[in-house]
């Protein structure tokens, strides 16, 4: 009993030191901020590790997020964006991203060991995949023009073929098939109906119109930013006037090749 009412006073004594008990409040001076030896201003995050021997390989304008995370056997391919905060972890089997799939913010794409199916434990992910925010893939496979909702996992052994669209929040078990063209959804996720011609081409469509909105990120990154030339154009830059419009002469465009680089 002794012991412990020691124990218990060094300790009370020990955090007075950070807080006033009679008034139950933080001291002006001495914070604990100010008191801890493993606080650092600078961060030690990088966008892209290598682990054991294994790289990220990654393509042409693709766009990885500064905050993002992807190691291992990963390959990205070309005009591939991956969000902020997502991570890619390639370091137990690979990671295959085909060209411009989107990968949204939060997401988190990992393997296992092995699968009891015996198939492999990799992930692949098609082309013009969109993939929503907060998204977790495990070992699986989705096809081409695939479209996965917002905070939607889909478990190891699963297979999403090409043009099917998984509800938001909903969840595919292991070693469950997703048929073409169709939506699914829930917890699991049973069918809900068919997809139209139109549909399927809007998320054909949509691939592409957030590829560029991840190259306008890119380009807002360089130390001479010029985003700003893709502004949306105003009626008065359409509407040119006389003055405006340059004639040049057959004689004068020889000239131009001659001290200029045509590319």
């Amino acid at each position: 009993m002794i012991k412990r009412t020691l124990l218990y006073s060094r300790t009370i004594s020990k955090s007075a030191k950070y807080f006033d008990l009679n008034k139950s409040k933080l001291p002006v001076k001495n914070s604990i901020s100010d008191n801890l030896d493993y606080f650092e201003k600078e961060t030690k995050h990088r966008p892209i590790y290598t682990i054991y021997d294994l790289t990220p390989e990654i393509d042409y304008y693709s766009f990885i997020a500064p905050n993002a995370t992807v190691l291992g056997e990963v390959s990205i391919g070309n005009g591939v964006s991956v969000g902020y905060n997502s991570v890619i972890r390639g370091d137990i089997n690979s990671v295959e991203i085909n060209k411009l799939a989107c990968i949204g913010d939060h997401c988190v794409i990992h393997t296992a060991n092995s699968l009891p199916t015996g198939l492999p434990a990799s992930v692949s992910i098609g082309e013009t995949n969109i993939i929503q925010n907060r998204v977790t893939l495990f070992s699986c496979i989705t096809e081409k023009n695939v479209f996965i909702g917002h905070g939607s996992v889909v478990l190891e052994g699963s297979r999403i073929e090409q043009g099917a669209v998984i509800l938001p929040n909903s969840v595919v078990p292991p070693g469950r098939i997703i048929p073409a063209h169709q939506v699914w959804g829930g917890n699991p996720v049973r069918y809900v109906r068919d997809l139209k011609q139109s549909e399927v081409f809007s998320n054909y469509a949509n691939a592409f119109s957030l590829w560029n909105i991840s190259r306008s990120h890119v380009e807002s990154m360089h130390v001479y930013n010029y985003s700003y030339l893709e502004k949306e154009s105003f009626k008065e830059d359409l509407d040119l006037a006389p003055e405006d419009i340059v004639t040049i002469n057959e004689s004068d465009y020889s000239e131009y090749e001659k001290t200029h680089i045509l590319l």
